[in-house]
């Protein structure tokens, strides 16, 4: 029988579903399946790591939905507004394929954290804020140079 319960009530011994796109609720070991999940929110690093039964995974860790065939276009654009220091960041995401659930489950951590970003960047002192952009500026156009390049 499946139920739903918050994290708070799972005892050691339970059995929890965690589903594509869905965060981990609490620590525990795989039993049953293997999924590419996302570790990011714990170890900065980028990449899904694949888990099977057997292997430890730990709250907050994000199952990755790839098994749900949602194909996405993301574009993002920042350009100066009219208020000095102040960028409008704009972010489109399309959906091209998959289900409408699915894909919406999988851009809510995207969209939290880039929230969460924004957020922060406006906390940062003036002086930090320009720093940052003339590193950005540099890294980009370093990088068209070498696309000329190739």
């Amino acid at each position: 029988k499946e139920i739903v319960v918050d994290a708070e009530d799972v005892e050691v011994g339970d059995v929890i579903i965690v589903k594509s796109g869905d965060r981990v609720p609490t620590d525990a070991r795989v039993i049953y399946g293997s999924a590419d999940i996302d570790t990011s929110a714990l170890t900065g690093e980028a990449l899904p790591r694949s888990i099977q039964p057997g292997d430890r995974v730990e709250s907050g860790m994000t199952l990755a939905p790839f098994d749900l065939g949602v194909a996405e276009e993301l574009s993002m654009y920042s350009a100066p507004s009219d208020i000095d220091g102040v960028d409008v960041v704009t972010v489109n995401i399309l959906r091209k394929d998959g289900s409408m659930g699915a894909w919406l489950r999988g851009n809510r951590r995207f969209v939290d954290e880039i929230r969460n970003q924004f957020l922060l960047w406006r906390s940062l002192p003036v002086e930090t804020v320009m720093h940052y952009r003339q590193l950005a500026a540099e890294s980009l156009k370093g990088e068209a140079a070498e696309g000329e390049r190739a």
